[in-house]
């Protein structure tokens, strides 16, 4: 009985402690200390050697990774390669964003291992929201994450200056999350983390793309990464670019940001019934990539019992998906009048063509 295959969202923490261990694991007086120090505990003496750049990019991604844990540590599995695919060639508007709502307000996407869309590789995901005012709530954990007490040893090696990091660490007052200017300052973010294509762990780097979900139907309805990059703005395109990603990272970002928006749509047309507690398959999943799962909570989400019987079935194809999204306010009263204008969606399940020609019709449960 085989194992399904996934790689996870690898933490930025990871990453740095992994390049530091390459660099530093051989030094005489610090091997000892690195080898028995965590990837969390090792990456944060690592920023501490330069507290200047705390909060930066580095540390927007790592305080969300924080925020994740905080949540709960979520992990949504798709239950294949193939789902993924429908989600990114699902057709919906989000027009209405008010009842826009992610499974959870943080979460990873693990991705079947190699999953490529348009011939871009697109690795695990990390999605997290929460307000454009809260972002020094979100930063203030990263904080004290920061100001946990130093191993003396590799202080000493990494020439931590205390003092500095003690002035370096104070939380701005205004926290800076690099989104549209025009957006209100309680307006709801959609954030959303994946590593880019280098494999090198010293070379690669954390793609984050954060934006209002007020601006989430204009930047689905861009056709190309191009257009969607161009739909972003100066100050979402430096945040992004500042490490010289290439195009394929641009587009791993789009195709990412398609996924994560599908998802969460497919979740709320289905009335979150799919979305089921436990692995894809019969047995656990093989992993790839590093992440203490210690706590974690497993979801997956994928097709109902009679979508895949369909779906196996000889001598038919299918069209592809369309969500319709109730916008009227006939739809939301009664049991519905506690509902937000924009939170109900019709799930236009399957269309099963017949290979022989007969009548198309809409699979129902």
């Amino acid at each position: 009985m085989s194992r399904e295959k996934f790689e996870i969202y690898r933490t930025r923490r990871s990453l740095i402690a992994q390049s530091g261990r390459l660099a530093l694991g051989s030094e005489p007086g610090l091997k000892k200390v690195i080898r028995k120090m965590s990837d969390d505990d090792l990456a944060r003496h690592l920023i501490a050697s330069s507290p200047e750049a705390a909060y930066g990019l580095d540390g927007l991604v790592i305080a969300e990774e924080l925020f994740w844990e905080s949540e709960g540590k979520h992990i949504i599995f798709p239950q294949s390669a193939g789902f993924i695919e429908r989600l990114l060639n699902a057709k919906f508007d989000l027009s209405v964003v008010g009842g826009f709502q992610l499974p959870f307000p943080a979460f990873m996407l693990p991705m079947p291992l190699g999953f490529t869309h348009g011939g871009t590789h697109i690795r695990g995901i990390l999605v997290t929201s929460y307000r454009l005012n809260e972002t020094r709530e979100i930063m203030l954990r990263y904080a004290n994450y920061l100001q946990q007490p130093f191993n003396p040893v590799l202080s000493r090696g990494l020439g931590i200056d205390e003092q500095s990091c003690k002035r370096h660490f104070k939380v701005p007052e205004e926290a800076q999350n690099p989104v549209s200017e025009e957006l209100k300052k309680d307006e709801p973010l959609l954030c959303i983390s994946l590593l880019d294509g280098n494999r090198d762990p010293v070379m690669s780097s954390t793609i984050r793309g954060s934006e209002g979900f007020s601006r989430i139907g204009d930047l689905l309805s861009a056709s190309t990464p191009e257009e969607f990059s161009q739909r972003l703005g100066p100050m979402k395109q430096a945040n992004y670019r500042v490490r010289g990603l290439s195009r394929e990272d641009e587009a791993a970002e789009f195709y990412a940001f398609k996924i994560v928006c599908a998802l969460s749509v497919y979740n709320m047309a289905t009335n979150g019934d799919l979305l089921k507690p436990g692995f894809p398959g019969e047995l656990a999943p093989h992993i790839e990539g590093r992440l203490d799962r210690k706590g974690s909570q497993s979801f997956t989400l994928g097709y109902s019992e009679s979508m895949s019987e369909h779906h196996s079935a000889p001598g038919m194809h299918y069209r592809q998906w369309h969500f319709r999204q109730l916008k009227d306010k006939r739809y939301y009263q009664g049991e519905y009048e506690s509902k937000p204008v924009g939170s109900r969606w019709v799930f236009v399940r399957d269309t099963v063509v017949a290979a022989r020609g007969a009548d198309a019709y809409t699979l129902e449960e």
